[in-house]
């Protein structure tokens, strides 16, 4: 699997739409998403399944729940 950047395939993903990183890049991943939370509100949920970190980025309503599809 290709290596790409975390933070621009984060920021590339639609509400609902989820990608795959190694779970080797899991405290990467975890802390990118973090700091796309506090910079520009972009919200994500990160589940690990075997080898791998599952990212799906969320929607959060006025009312704090998730809205994802």
């Amino acid at each position: 699997m290709e290596r790409k950047p975390i933070r621009s395939a984060l920021k590339g993903l639609e509400i609902g739409e989820k990608i795959l990183f190694p779970r080797s890049r899991r405290k990467s991943v975890r802390t990118t998403a973090s700091d796309l939370k506090s910079d520009d509100g972009i919200v994500f949920e990160t589940e690990v399944k075997g080898d791998w970190i599952i990212v799906e980025r969320i929607d959060i309503n006025a009312n704090g729940t998730n809205t994802a599809i």
